[in-house]
């Protein structure tokens, strides 16, 4: 099984503003996460849920609009920068500093997910 935290310690050494990874199903549940001591977060769950509610609306919204899928989505705010996309039956997402340069940042995920995507497959497709 990957382990999350030296995959973010990896993205990390090469976007050192990633604070975060989370990997959460569908049904908006935690599959796995790993932090850093800049994202004060204490339940992880509640996390898993908003993004995968975010992340089904703005499907929704792309399906009615222009029928259209959605592979990746990006926020940016005050706080926090969030790129969440899709792996298997779940979504994977990059929690960051605000100042986080997109391009590298994309670079990470579509490396690691594919990474992640495989090795929670079983997870994802119930055992």
């Amino acid at each position: 099984m990957v382990d999350l935290k030296e995959i973010l310690k990896e993205v990390s050494s090469f976007v050192p503003t990633v604070w975060g990874i989370i990997v959460v199903s569908e049904d908006g549940l935690p599959i796995d996460h790993a932090f850093t001591r800049a994202m004060n977060i204490d339940d992880p769950l509640i996390v898993a849920g908003l993004l995968s509610s975010a992340t089904g609306l703005m499907e929704n919204l792309m399906k009615e609009l222009a029928e259209s899928s959605t592979d990746l989505l990006f926020s940016q705010g005050d706080k926090i920068s969030i790129l969440i996309g899709r792996v298997c039956d779940g979504y994977l997402a990059f929690l960051a500093s605000p100042d986080t340069k997109l391009g590298p940042l994309l670079m990470e995920f579509k490396k690691y997910s594919r990474v992640i995507e495989e090795n929670f497959k079983k997870i994802f497709k119930g055992g």
